[in-house]
């Protein structure tokens, strides 16, 4: 099929083409049926959308795709989704591609049959909530796409031939992340273990300031795409960013001397809890994250990582601000500051406690406004820690009540502010 032909039907004008004498196959899949799903606090991470299991396959753009579940297994929670860039344009003006390039349907009992004009990788979704166990799903009509799965993939075996595999999409994949990208990116790459392992030591360290296991309910996702929903990248499931840094993602060089904001800000989204998110620190509280993964994973100072976050400028925003502080005026940076204060005087254990004691507490000790969030977190924070950090709050402006005031009252002022 022609590049011509593709975009005549719609398809995204990705880099790479579907190989006309690229064989339609029949493949069997055993995919995992059980998801238990992502708490809902999690709200920048589409807690709520069905897990995507991969199949390393290719729809080919119109062409009919038959997935056929064994005799007599009941499908329920089951679907099959075909194209990975979920991200609805339909707000944009002039798109780079069409609004919708996915396609997803629930399977039914037996054989289901799907198409979708631009084509994409065949995934089986499972609903949050799902026990389905283990089920072996028959797949027909795909095309062979490189997927590598660490510790299931031999990397002979990659570099003799999966890689080479004729779809223009394919994926890295292990526990904790999967990369989805341009196969032609994909194929110049011979180290795809080491890549996925420097990812997983970032998706441990997300999991370990937030006080979770390690062993994920899902993987998380990074898609790149011609055209985004919102913003240069965007948190979610998938994280979304421009088909540009998908080299970035694989850089292992650059990754482990440098490191990456832009995609540790959007892992970081993935990992706060609104409850312990306050008004005006959407952007800030999973910086708390970035600035962990660089320390912890890359080994960088937070001096050394964002140029806004180094020693000279937090110390200039920080004396503008206290000078005449006004919480309508906190800004992004201006809050991580703040935070970066008692981090540097109680640690990160603190916050890796109180985000446990908010999940611990969330069926019985929950913020039911703004004002219960600010005085919620002052509270939390300075009993764990042992002292009374409000004076210092207050002096940032932040808004607590007498009560909260009194909650803390018993413990010793914080000599450190």
């Amino acid at each position: 099929m022609s590049l011509l032909y593709l975009f005549a039907l719609g398809a995204p004008p990705f880099p790479g083409d579907v190989d006309a004498s690229a064989a339609r196959i029949e493949k069997s899949v055993v995919i995992n049926g059980d998801y238990e799903g992502i708490h809902g606090q999690y709200a920048y991470g589409n807690p709520q959308r069905w897990g995507m299991r991969s199949t390393g396959l290719y729809a080919p753009p119109g062409e009919t795709i038959r997935i056929t579940l064994p005799d007599g297994f009941a499908p329920n929670g089951l679907g099959v989704l075909l194209g990975a860039h979920l991200d609805d344009l339909s707000q944009k003006e002039s798109p780079a591609r069409d609004s919708v390039v996915t396609v997803r349907v629930t399977l039914g009992d037996g054989a289901t049959e799907v198409s979708n004009p631009h084509g994409g990788l065949i995934y089986i979704t499972v609903d949050a909530g799902a026990k389905r166990g283990l089920v072996d799903v028959v797949i027909e009509g795909g095309i062979d796409a490189p997927l590598f799965v660490a510790g299931e993939t031999p990397l002979e075996a990659w570099n003799q031939s999966i890689r080479t595999h004729p779809a223009p999409w394919g994926e890295l994949a292990s526990s904790k992340i999967i990369l989805t990208l341009p196969s032609d990116l994909l194929r110049t790459l011979k180290n795809p273990d080491e890549v996925l392992a420097f990812w997983d030591r970032v998706l441990d360290a997300d999991a370990d300031l937030s006080g979770f296991s390690r062993d994920r309910a899902r993987p998380e996702r990074i898609v790149v795409d011609i055209e985004i929903s919102a913003g240069w990248m965007h948190s979610g499931y998938p994280v979304m960013a421009p088909l540009s840094t998908g080299p970035d993602l694989l850089n292992l060089e650059r990754l482990t001397t440098e490191g990456d904001w832009g995609f540790f800000h959007e892992l970081g989204h993935n990992h706060q809890w609104m409850d312990w998110t306050v008004p005006g620190t959407t952007e800030t509280g999973c910086n708390l994250f970035t600035v962990y993964v660089y320390e912890t994973v890359v080994g960088k100072h937070r001096n050394e990582t964002h140029g806004a976050v180094s020693l000279e400028e937090r110390t200039k925003r920080t004396r503008a601000y206290l000078a005449d502080p006004d919480i309508s005026r906190w800004s992004v940076w201006v809050a991580l500051d703040m935070y970066l204060l008692l981090q540097d005087e109680f640690g990160w254990e603190a916050f890796t406690n109180v985000f446990t004691e908010y999940r611990d507490k969330f069926a019985t000790e929950r913020p039911q406004d703004a004002q219960e969030k600010w005085d919620m977190f002052a509270v939390r924070f300075s009993r764990e820690v042992g002292w009374d950090i409000s004076p210092f709050l207050l002096s940032w402006d932040w808004p607590l009540s007498e009560s909260a005031l009194r909650d803390v009252a018993h413990l010793p002022p914080w000599s450190g502010n």
